[in-house]
C-alpha cells in the first residue's frame, strides 16, 4: 500500500507530494536528464575516427616502407644500367689522394641566365652554399669575402661580396694596385707560373681584368663592381675553357691610399703555382645526358664519386602531390589537417652530399634514409653502390618526397573526418530524438501513477496499460497490473473490515444482551440462561481469534519448515483411512495412481491443507453423496491434488477471490463464525511448495485442487 495511507494529507511543500514531483520533473536542468547522458554515451562513437585514424597511420607507415623498397629499387636499377663511359667519367672525378676539400670549389649548374650588374638576386637561391674566406681569424678588420661558382651553358660565373666598411678604391683605371683590388689565377701550360689577372676599379661600375706582368686587358674576364651594404660586390664571368678546371682568388684589401701601406690579403688557395690551384669541380654534360634517360619527372638522380661530390644530377623533387579539395567544409578541414607549408629542400644546390644513406653506399651496402625539410617534411633517399671493376667508383642516390603518400593520407583522413562527422551529428541527433521520446514516455507514465492515487492514497481511477510492445511498454502494463491488484487489495481491505465487524458484531451482542438481561433477572433459571448465552458468545469470540492466530502462525511456520521427500499416494491413502474414522456418516472416494508420486515439501503442512479442503467440501456438500479425493499426473512435471464434492456451485464473478483472506460465501444465517481464511491457508501451503491453487465448477459439484511440482532437485 502506499505510505500515504498511514501518513495522513499531504503537507505543502513535502517531497512526496505529486504535485511538488512533477514540478520537480518539469524543472530538472538538461544535464539530469536521461538525453544528457544518451548523448555522453553518444561520445564513444569518437572512437570510430580515432580507430580509423590509427588504421590511417598504420597504412601511412606501410606504404612509406613501400615506397621505399621502390625508390631503392630505382637507385639499383640506375647504378646497374649507367654505361662504362658513365663509370669511367665519374672514376676520373674522384679527387687526388693529395686533393682535399678545402681547395675544391663546386660550380652550380645555374637555372636562369645571370646578368652582370653586382647585384646577388639571381644567386640567393645558392647563399646556403657560400664558401668565407678571412685573411686573419683573429683581426676582424682584415680582408673578408664569400665566394659562389657556378655555370651555365660554356661560362663560369662567380660572386665575391665583400665585406668592407670603408673600401678604397685605385686612382686611375691604369693603377688597380692603388685601391682594393681583386687577383685570380688562372693555370698556366705546363710547369709554367700561373697566369694572374688583377681586377680593380677607380669607381663602382663595369670594371677589366689586366694581366698582372704585362698590363695586358684580357676581355674575355667580364665584370661588375656595385656597392652594398657591408661592403662592395664583384659579379665575374669568363669561359669554361679559360679557366681549364681550376683557379684562385686573392682579396687585396687597403684601408688607406698611402702606397708604402701593407694590404690584407685573403686568398682561397696559392696563386703562383699550377698545383696549388683550387679544383673547379661541376656535373658533367656526359653523365647528366645519360642520367636524363632514368629521370620520371617525380624525383631527383645524382651521381656522387667517392668524395660526395655531385658529378650529374637529373630531375627535381616534386613540391606538392596533395589532392586539392573542393568546397568550403572540404577547405576548411584541410586548413585545419593539412596547414600550407612552403617547400624547402635542405639538400638543394649542394656540391657535395652527406648522409648514412650515402656513408652505407660507398662501403657498398645499399640503404635508405628519410630526413626532413626545412619545414618538417619529409624526404625519402635511397642510396646504390656504383661498381666498376670490381671497386665501388661511386653511388647512385634517388631522392623522392612522400607527398604522394601524404596525398594518400590527406585523401582518407578528410573522407574519414567527413564521414565520422556525419556519422556522429546523425548519431547524436537520432539518440537525442530517441531520448525525447523515451523522456517523454516515462514523464507520461509519472503522470498517470500520479492522478492514479490520490492524496489519501486511494486508487481513484483506471491505469490504462500501453500498447507499445517493448520493454517501456511492459513497465508500463506492470505499473497497470500494480495499480489493478493495488485496488483490489484496497476493497479487499474494506470487506475483511466489514466482515470483521460483521463477525464479531454477532458474539459481542449476545454477550451484551445478556448481561443487560441477566441485570434485569433476579430467577435462578433467567441467570442460568443468560450466563450460558453470555459464555457462548464469548466462545465464538475466542474461535474467531484462534483462527486469525492459525493463520498467523501457519505464516511463521513456513519461514522455518524444511522440506523432505514426501509420497504423495501413500500420505493420500492414509488421510482417506483417517476420514473414514473421522467422519462415519459421510462417504470418501479415492483414486490415486498405482506408483508413487514424490514431491519436496513438508507432509504436516499438506495434511493441514488437505483438512482444509476436506472441511470445506464437508460444508457444501449434498447430505449423502461421496467426496472424492484424487491424485492425478499432468504434463510438465506437475501432480494435482483435488477433493471434489457435489453440492452448489460457485459464483462466476467470486472464483478469483476464492483463495483470499477473509473471504467466505457461506450463509450469513449460520450460527458458527467462519472468517474466510481455511482456503487462503491452503493458498499459502501451495505457494511454500511453489505450486498453486485452483477452484471450479464440475457438472454436479465443484473441484478445488493444489497443483505441485514432483520431485526434480533436492530440498533447500
Amino acid at each position: 500500500m502506499p505510505s500515504k495511507l498511514f501518513m495522513g494529507p499531504a503537507i505543502a511543500g513535502d517531497p512526496a507530494d505529486p504535485d511538488d514531483r512533477m514540478s520537480a520533473s518539469r524543472q530538472r536542468p538538461f544535464y539530469r536528464g536521461l538525453g544528457f547522458r544518451l548523448f555522453l554515451v553518444s561520445l564513444t562513437l569518437l572512437a570510430i575516427p580515432w580507430a580509423g585514424y590509427r588504421y590511417v597511420v598504420e597504412t601511412e607507415s606501410f606504404l612509406g616502407i613501400a615506397q621505399e623498397q621502390i625508390l631503392l629499387s630505382r637507385a639499383e636499377m640506375v647504378a646497374g644500367n649507367l654505361p662504362v663511359s658513365a663509370k669511367s667519367r665519374l672514376i676520373q672525378s674522384n679527387l687526388p689522394v693529395r686533393q682535399t676539400f678545402a681547395n675544391v670549389f663546386y660550380a652550380h649548374p645555374l637555372e636562369q641566365q645571370i646578368q652582370l650588374d653586382g647585384y646577388p638576386d639571381e644567386w640567393r637561391q645558392l647563399f646556403n652554399q657560400r664558401r668565407r674566406f678571412i685573411a686573419s681569424e683573429t683581426n676582424p678588420n682584415t680582408a673578408i669575402f664569400d665566394l659562389l661558382i657556378g655555370f651555365r651553358d660554356k661560362s663560369l660565373y662567380l660572386l665575391i661580396q665583400v665585406i668592407d666598411p670603408d673600401p678604397v678604391y685605385a686612382s686611375s683605371e691604369t693603377d688597380p694596385h692603388s685601391g682594393d683590388h681583386l687577383l685570380i689565377a688562372l693555370p698556366g701550360e705546363l710547369q709554367t707560373p700561373t697566369r694572374q689577372y688583377v681586377l680593380g676599379t677607380s669607381a663602382p661600375g663595369w670594371i677589366k681584368a689586366v694581366q698582372s706582368n704585362s698590363e695586358q686587358p684580357e676581355p674575355r674576364i667580364q665584370g661588375e663592381w656595385q656597392e652594398s651594404a657591408s661592403g662592395y660586390n664583384i659579379e665575374l664571368k669568363l669561359p669554361l675553357i679559360l679557366a681549364g678546371g681550376y683557379l684562385s682568388l686573392a682579396l687585396v684589401d687597403r684601408d688607406t691610399e698611402n702606397p708604402d701601406e701593407t694590404p690584407s690579403r685573403a686568398a682561397t688557395s696559392g696563386l703562383l703555382r699550377n698545383t696549388n690551384l683550387s679544383l673547379i669541380l661541376m656535373p658533367d654534360p656526359e653523365v647528366q645526358q645519360i642520367l636524363g634517360q632514368f629521370d620520371k619527372h617525380d624525383a631527383r638522380i645524382r651521381l656522387l664519386n667517392r668524395q660526395g661530390l655531385i658529378v650529374g644530377q637529373q630531375g627535381r623533387l616534386s613540391t606538392d602531390q596533395r589532392v586539392n579539395a573542393e568546397g568550403i567544409f572540404r577547405h576548411w578541414v584541410d586548413s585545419m589537417l593539412f596547414p600550407e607549408v612552403s617547400f624547402q629542400d635542405k639538400r638543394h644546390n649542394l656540391g657535395r652530399l652527406d648522409g648514412p644513406e650515402i656513408r652505407s653506399a660507398m662501403n657498398g651496402n645499399p640503404a635508405s634514409y628519410r630526413y626532413p625539410d626545412a619545414q618538417g617534411r619529409t624526404i625519402l633517399s635511397a642510396a646504390y653502390p656504383v661498381r666498376h671493376l670490381g671497386d665501388t667508383a661511386g653511388a647512385i642516390v634517388v631522392e623522392q618526397t612522400t607527398d604522394a603518400v601524404l596525398s594518400i593520407q590527406q585523401r582518407a583522413l578528410r573522407r574519414l573526418l567527413l564521414i565520422s562527422l556525419g556519422l556522429f551529428l546523425f548519431t547524436g541527433l537520432t539518440l537525442l530524438v530517441f531520448a525525447s521520446r523515451l523522456t517523454h514516455r516515462i514523464t507520461r507514465i509519472s503522470h498517470k501513477i500520479d492522478h492514479a492515487v490520490s492524496d489519501d492514497g486511494k486508487i481513484q481511477k483506471a491505469f490504462s496499460p500501453s500498447s507499445h510492445d517493448d520493454e517501456i511498454g511492459d513497465m508500463e502494463r506492470n505499473f497497470a497490473s500494480v495499480m489493478r491488484r493495488l485496488q483490489a487489495y484496497n476493497r479487499y481491505l474494506e470487506a475483511m473490515a466489514a466482515r470483521l465487524a460483521h463477525e464479531l458484531k454477532t458474539p459481542l451482542t449476545m454477550v451484551r444482551s445478556s448481561l443487560e438481561n441477566l441485570a434485569q433477572d433476579a430467577s435462578a433459571e433467567g441467570r442460568r440462561r443468560y450466563l450460558s448465552r453470555a459464555a457462548e458468545g464469548t466462545q465464538r469470540l475466542s474461535l474467531m481469534l484462534e483462527r486469525m492466530r492459525e493463520a498467523t502462525r501457519l505464516e511463521q511456520t513456513l519461514q522455518m519448515t524444511e522440506r523432505e521427500a514426501v509420497d504423495l499416494t501413500s500420505l493420500i491413502g492414509q488421510m482417506v483411512d483417517n476420514y473414514h474414522s473421522s467422519y462415519p456418516n459421510t462417504r470418501f472416494a479415492c483414486r490415486t495412481p498405482d506408483l508413487p508420486l514424490s514431491i519436496y515439501g513438508a507432509p504436516e503442512l499438506l495434511v493441514q491443507a488437505l483438512d482444509k479442503l476436506v472441511d470445506n467440501a464437508l460444508e457444501f456438500h449434498t447430505p449423502g453423496s461421496a467426496i472424492l479425493i484424487t491424485l492425478d499426473v499432468i504434463p510438465r512435471e506437475a501432480c494435482r491434488v483435488a477433493v471434489i464434492n457435489q453440492g452448489p456451485p460457485l459464483p462466476d464473478d467470486m472464483r478469483e477471490q476464492l483463495f483470499d483472506s477473509m473471504v467466505s460465501f457461506r450463509d450469513k444465517t449460520d450460527a458458527n463464525p467462519h472468517l474466510g481464511l481455511g482456503l487462503y491457508l491452503v493458498r499459502l501451503i501451495a505457494e511454500y511448495h511453489e505450486g498453486r491453487v485452483s477452484a471450479e465448477n464440475t457438472q454436479d459439484g465443484v473441484r478445488i485442487a493444489m497443483l505441485l511440482p514432483l520431485m526434480q532437485r533436492p530440498p533447500k
